[in-house]
């Protein structure tokens, strides 16, 4: 199986959303990633993040992956289990003590510890 191929299977796998630690792990180079850009098979959604043009961008699924230590909470967590019926304003979430990312900043993500 080629690196193309690979790429494809993790595309279709993944509904349409690589992440580029997703390549590391599955050892495909990135110059293949750049290739598929190219190709507009993908597209840059942000650093590290890509989908098919056709896929539905989940904001919430896609910063829990880059952010595994990441746990959604409060109105967060009512909204995903169907608890509340309003859509929360901003997302809150709960990181370990002195867990430390700046890119939560630029998400619009209350950081509780």
């Amino acid at each position: 199986m080629n690196y193309r191929q690979k790429l494809n299977d993790l595309i279709e796998k993944n509904d349409g959303l690589v992440l580029t630690k997703e390549l590391k792990e599955k050892n495909i180079p990135r110059e293949y990633l750049s290739i598929f850009l190219e190709e507009d098979k993908l597209e840059r959604i942000k650093r590290g993040v890509y989908t098919t043009p056709d896929a539905f961008n989940d904001e919430m699924y896609i910063i829990q992956q880059k952010n595994t230590r990441l746990i959604y909470s409060h109105e967060t967590a009512l909204y995903l289990h169907d608890l509340s019926d309003r859509d929360p304003l901003e997302y809150t979430a709960t990181v370990p003590y002195g867990y430390h990312n700046p890119y939560l900043k630029d998400e619009n993500i209350k950081v509780h510890t």
